[in-house]
């Protein structure tokens, strides 16, 4: 296990870098709350202020306190919560034919297609030494193929007994593709990483365990719709929730009535983990204050202007 958790961090810290190019993530510019900088006061002058971000709802100051360590712990825990990390392969035991990698793309969602195509178009030699005498099938599928047939084909390499099974003869080179799609993979989470920060923003949370939750509600559950978006944000100004604790369990109770009936146990068991910091996921016990270090402290703030 130690292995694993080691590269779910160094994961982390590689997403960082990528995705902001700076040394400093204080001055990390994410989506569209950008600090634009100032030009220099003349000699004499007093330092000029920064200059303000402006925002759809209001003008802003945001000051990112330490992103790297939220997004470390939020990576960890979905893929302690998902499985093996980079060579995760599960088959079509809900419906979604094949899921693959460290979040889990799918076929049946549309999220694994352009994954694998960046793959076999960038790296041909890597992925055709990864997949063997799979290579030619696989790459015809995802090319060639509609949705459903991809679905259907997914379903016919996964266990009869057990679906979310691959056989063997399929399971192993989709695990070398794992191995030598890293890179891919981690750029690929970036959509993920972006849109759990602006979920942060619009629910007005700032902790560091906010941000684990919204991002394992993206890689689980795609995202927030918009009519839940609205009618949780009418609910939270409508009631008294003082602790964001309280916040994300609205969210959470707004989220579940848009899940099937089947899989509503299983996200209600990973958001409440998260949220209570401990609990059972897939029957086995997660504590992820104590193991994880998630806490309740921000990794950003935001200072209205007046």
């Amino acid at each position: 296990m130690s292995n694993f958790w080691d590269t779910a961090f160094k994961f982390a810290n590689w997403l960082i870098k990528d995705l902001t190019g700076q040394k400093d993530m204080k001055q990390q510019q994410i989506q569209d709350n950008l600090d634009t900088p100032v030009a220099p006061p003349p000699e004499g002058a007093k330092p000029a202020k920064p200059v303000k971000p402006v925002t759809q709802e209001t003008e802003t100051k945001v000051k990112i306190y330490n992103m790297q360590a939220a997004i470390d712990k939020a990576f960890a825990i979905t893929g302690a919560f998902e499985g093996k990390g980079f060579t995760q392969v599960t088959g079509n035991f809900d419906g979604q034919g094949l899921s693959f990698g460290f979040l889990q793309w799918c076929l049946g969602q549309g999220s694994l297609q352009p994954l694998l195509k960046k793959a076999f178009n960038e790296m041909p030699e890597y992925v055709k030494a990864a997949l063997g005498e799979k290579h030619d099938e696989l790459k015809s599928v995802i090319f060639g193929s509609t949705l459903e047939a991809q679905v259907r084909w997914a379903d016919n390499i996964s266990l009869p007994s057990n679906k979310s099974r691959v056989a063997s003869d399929w399971r192993i080179p989709l695990e070398r593709l794992g191995e030598v799609t890293r890179q891919i993979q981690i750029d690929a989470a970036q959509h993920q990483i972006n849109l759990a920060y602006s979920y942060c923003r619009k629910y007005h949370l700032r902790s560091e365990r906010a941000f684990a939750f919204m991002f394992d509600i993206c890689v689980q559950n795609g995202s927030i719709q918009n009519n839940v978006l609205e009618s949780t944000l009418i609910r939270l100004n409508n009631e008294a929730h003082h602790t964001e604790k309280s916040k994300m369990l609205v969210i959470l109770q707004e989220r579940l009535s848009k899940v099937k009936p089947q899989w509503r146990n299983d996200v209600q068991d990973r958001k409440e983990c998260i949220i209570h910091g401990s609990g059972f996921v897939h029957s086995t016990r997660f504590d992820l204050d104590r193991d994880f270090g998630l806490s309740d402290e921000p990794f950003y703030d935001e200072v209205e202007f007046i």
